[in-house]
């Protein structure tokens, strides 16, 4: 599986380049919760399937938490 960058996911979905910091996606207004639903929608056609419901509240507040979250599915994946 290549490699998934949910940065460039969020920019694609919001286009804005504050994903490519590091800040509160939730607080600076980046990540609503249909956003959520296009990136958790946008992983599953990637072939990752994560559930928000399972992940700490505070994984889905930064991108690198995220994308920890998608590189460990991956590597699993490919075990």
């Amino acid at each position: 599986m290549k490699s998934i960058s949910v940065r460039d996911i969020l920019f694609e979905l919001t286009n804005d380049k504050r994903v490519y910091e590091d800040v509160d996606l939730i607080e600076e207004k980046i990540m609503d919760s249909i956003t959520y639903i296009g990136l958790f929608s946008y992983l599953e056609d990637l072939g990752v399937t994560l559930y928000p419901t399972r992940l700490d509240k505070n994984v889905l507040r930064r991108v690198n938490l995220l994308q920890g979250e998608v590189d460990r599915y991956v590597s699993n994946k490919e075990k």
